[in-house]
């Protein structure tokens, strides 16, 4: 495989499983597009791809080590790997992988716990400060305005 047709897998994975709205792509449901539509867009990605056709898009799927896409007559579709899944509820036809959404759901309920963590070590300093007799707390006078 050669540098370029390396980068037309990568640009082709890119288009259809992370941003077909920026390659002006219409995904169905089950993630399909209209494989005239990927050459087309493609073909305005970059000046060396404008002659691009089905034949050069079908041999770089061929020789594709990782066979990360399909060709079904006149539709193409990146395939789902590791059990990726497109979350068919989104609107306007944006595919949102539903492993990726379940990533940022975890770091996004990690961060949370960390803040709670956070917030309650703070509140009970806060508690045994208040609790201390004042001739045992910190003078915390010095350096206020």
């Amino acid at each position: 495989m050669t540098n370029d047709d390396m980068r037309v897998s990568k640009t082709l994975s890119h288009a259809l499983r992370h941003e077909p709205w920026r390659y002006e792509l219409e995904l169905d449901q089950d993630g399909w597009a209209d494989i005239e539509q990927v050459l087309q867009a493609l073909r305005e990605e970059r000046p060396q791809w404008t002659d691009l056709q089905r034949a050069d898009l079908e041999r770089v799927l061929a020789i594709a080590t990782k066979q990360r896409h399909e060709i079904d007559g006149d539709r193409i579709r990146a395939r789902s790997l590791r059990g990726c899944e497109y979350d068919k509820s989104q609107s306007q036809g944006l595919k949102i992988c539903s492993k990726e959404q379940e990533n940022r759901d975890q770091s996004n309920a990690q961060a949370n716990a960390e803040i709670g963590e956070c917030l309650t070590h703070r509140s009970d300093l806060a508690t045994n400060l208040h609790s201390q007799p004042t001739r045992n707390r910190p003078d915390t006078s010095e350096g206020l305005i």
